[in-house]
């Protein structure tokens, strides 16, 4: 697990997790939230929610999880793949993940030193770049 949030009663957290069909192999987020408790100093815990968040074709990577006194949630993720440089992404998640929403769209490949002008790689200005949501 990449974060680990105690709320509202509630531990919350997501893990990287992949999802795969015939067709069509990437990576997911599988998120949960669990009900602790200590009954005669033995420690248990229930299921209270749980879900996946997956983008059709692309992956989502590297979950963590804001929640409420209220046990609203939120999850940020990096959103990565053939359609988007690494982007930060947000999925509102409850009983259920909301629709993945972009916070800001990457403009650049893999941030490593080979990605920076003082390192060798071009400039690129804004236009020169296509965002999808």
């Amino acid at each position: 697990m990449n974060q680990v949030v105690f709320a509202a009663g509630e531990l919350w957290a997501g893990v990287n997790t992949s999802i795969a069909s015939e067709d069509d192999a990437r990576l997911g987020i599988a998120w949960f939230a669990v009900s602790p408790s200590v009954h005669d100093g033995e420690v248990s815990a229930s299921v209270q929610h749980q879900g996946y968040v997956s983008v059709a074709g692309q992956n989502v990577i590297y979950p963590s999880i804001g929640v409420n006194q209220n046990g609203n949630a939120v999850m940020a993720f990096t959103l990565v793949g053939h359609s988007f440089y690494p982007t930060a992404a947000y999925s509102p998640v409850a009983n259920e993940a909301d629709d993945v929403r972009v916070a800001g769209a990457g403009i650049g490949p893999n941030d490593s030193f080979d990605g920076y002008a003082a390192y060798g790689a071009p400039r690129l200005s804004a236009g020169a770049i296509t965002r999808q949501r």
